[in-house]
């Protein structure tokens, strides 16, 4: 027989793992600029090993191009990064048999649910946004979807009830943003349709500039040699990791707050050796090194961790029906899902339904 209370405790065990079933992830990138090792220790990696948690209920990845339009694009570059954001995921790694990948746009129900949910925003919260601050000052006549920006980034969310945001923390303000228009939205129109999301941040470093560390690695950084893209060949990710700012100091050692710049390219080496390194280690490894020669081995290394995905790249590039493939049945999921919260959504707001 069980012991007393074991059956109380097996029920309650299978809760808890119908509950961890549930989860449902969705995240985005932007499909705009030149992708960069930033990228992908920042979030792909990330991505990649979240594909393989047995709890997943669904994950949606995205690439985001309704976002890139809020700045100024032309259409013919906007397709052709577009569909290098997409290459970049799948030769990273990330499989379409195990989460959804799709292109934004090709679900029209993301800017549907955006209108919903910017009537139940306040300006007010829209005006704390500190990255509007930052980003309206870079453009002479910031634009209303520029502004709004946070709440696609909340319909992107809710659309597909995600639980799980896999996001750097330069997006806890938007994440939090989605929070309240859910709990509006909940308090409004029925208790608990939306989920609280939960934001998962990176363990990973936040990649600084390689010519300035004051600001992080950034794809639209007009000096290419500030960053090193994913499809830099050989020949110029060695120039461009030999002439990275340092300093005057001849040591390799790992101090964030007085020597950002080396402890910048310290995070690089330890996030794409193999096997992955922490800074100490890093810093043990060229104990007595010169900075020369550290930076020979770290050049040789991001190399080695490119190679393979720029190799699966070209190939993708060789085949561009599976690609075609991907993104069609991707968007056939995503719109299933969407349409299905969408007629919900309609249906508590008191819109039409769709027919």
């Amino acid at each position: 027989d069980d012991f007393p209370g074991m059956s109380q405790v097996c029920v309650a065990a299978r809760r808890l793992s119908a509950a961890a079933s549930q989860k449902i992830v969705f995240s985005g990138i932007q499909s705009s600029g030149h992708p960069h090792i930033g990228n992908y220790i920042g979030a792909i990696q990330n991505w990649v090993r979240m594909q393989e948690d047995p709890t997943n209920k669904r994950v949606f990845f995205s690439v985001v191009d309704w976002h890139s339009i809020t700045v100024p694009q032309d259409p013919a570059v906007l397709r052709r990064v577009t569909r290098e954001a997409v290459l970049l995921l799948l030769a990273s790694g990330i499989d379409p048999n195990k989460c959804v990948v799709f292109q934004q746009s090709a679900v029209p129900e993301h800017v549907e649910l955006t209108w919903i949910l910017g009537c139940l925003t306040s300006t007010g919260a829209l005006n704390r946004m500190t990255q509007w601050k930052a980003k309206s000052a870079k453009h002479e006549v910031p634009c209303l979807g520029l502004y709004n920006y946070p709440v696609l980034m909340a319909a992107d969310i809710l659309l597909y009830k995600a639980t799980h945001v896999p996001v750097g923390d330069d997006q806890d303000q938007h994440i939090e943003l989605t929070r309240e228009i859910a709990r509006t939205f909940n308090g409004r129109f029925r208790e608990g349709f939306f989920p609280n999301a939960e934001a998962i941040y990176s363990t990973a470093p936040r990649v600084l500039d390689l010519r300035n560390p004051s600001d992080k690695m950034s794809k639209s950084a007009l000096n290419d040699r500030s960053r090193i893209n994913l499809s830099d060949p050989p020949a110029l990710i060695r120039d461009k990791v030999m002439k990275a700012v340092t300093d005057s100091q001849p040591t390799i050692a790992y101090d964030t707050a007085t020597r950002p710049a080396v402890a910048n390219l310290m995070l690089i080496y330890g996030a794409l050796a193999s096997p992955a390194m922490s800074p100490q280690d890093v810093e043990a490894r060229f104990q007595g090194k010169s900075m020369a020669d550290f930076k020979r081995d770290l050049a040789e290394v991001v190399v080695a961790a490119l190679a393979p995905i720029q190799a699966r790249m070209h190939s993708l590039e060789a085949n561009p029906s599976f690609v075609n493939d991907v993104l069609h049945h991707g968007a056939q999921q995503a719109r299933a899902a969407a349409r299905d919260t969408m007629a919900q959504v309609r249906d508590l707001v008191g819109l039409a339904a769709h027919h």
